[in-house]
């Protein structure tokens, strides 16, 4: 394991939230610059290798730390700062890898707030149980400011979150995504070829 380090945090952001992203795909670029937009914000990308992928690009982002590292185990995550971390993102399309990439996480910091990449949302949304305090958002839809919004605790136009402790994140899905079990309620009808119609009318009292 090598920790190639492109640009030094300036020590005026010792107390800047510590992010870490794992993935050297598009979305862990584009991710990685929208965090580095953020206040206050320290991040580190987690890499199999500095030349594969997007990789180079991010070594050339200012202020990215970046850990080369063919698994993510607990030395890879230890190299990269988790156990202090505010929030990590997974975000290869391996929904299996990505899985024990949590797990593995956990074991290092067991407060972390991980952001997960899944293909199969009723998978993720099972797996979201075992994780609280994580964020899963669908490989068909996922976006840097999604990322960014769930990283940061922020609430993205997709999903409310409802106070009380535990906390608990309420999403907008598709039914086939979702468990039965797991429908809270209807938001629209989108069955019909005029588009969806959504539950209840603009105006009208929810019953």
């Amino acid at each position: 394991m090598s920790d190639s380090v492109r640009a030094p945090v300036p020590a005026s952001a010792g107390a800047a939230r510590l992010l870490v992203v794992c993935g050297d795909n598009p979305l862990a670029y584009r991710l990685a610059t929208e965090l580095l937009g953020q206040r206050r914000c320290s991040v580190t990308v987690i890499v199999r290798s500095a030349q594969a992928g997007m990789a180079p690009r991010i070594a050339r982002l200012e202020r990215v730390r970046l850990i080369e590292a063919p698994e993510l185990n607990v030395a890879a995550y230890r190299a990269a700062g988790v156990a202090a971390a505010d929030a990590l993102a997974l975000t290869d399309q391996d929904d299996v890898a990505n899985i024990h990439a949590a797990l593995c996480a956990q074991e290092v910091n067991p407060g972390l707030r991980v952001v997960i990449r899944f293909g199969n949302m009723s998978l993720g949304y099972r797996i979201q149980e075992l994780f609280p305090g994580s964020v899963v958002l669908s490989d068909s839809s996922t976006a840097a400011p999604s990322f960014v919004a769930a990283a940061l605790g922020n609430v993205t136009q997709g999903s409310v979150r409802l106070p009380g402790r535990p906390h608990r994140t309420v999403f907008v899905a598709r039914r086939a995504d979702v468990p039965p079990g797991d429908v809270m309620c209807g938001l629209a009808d989108t069955s019909g070829r005029g588009g969806p119609v959504r539950l209840p009318a603009p105006g009208t009292p929810a019953l």
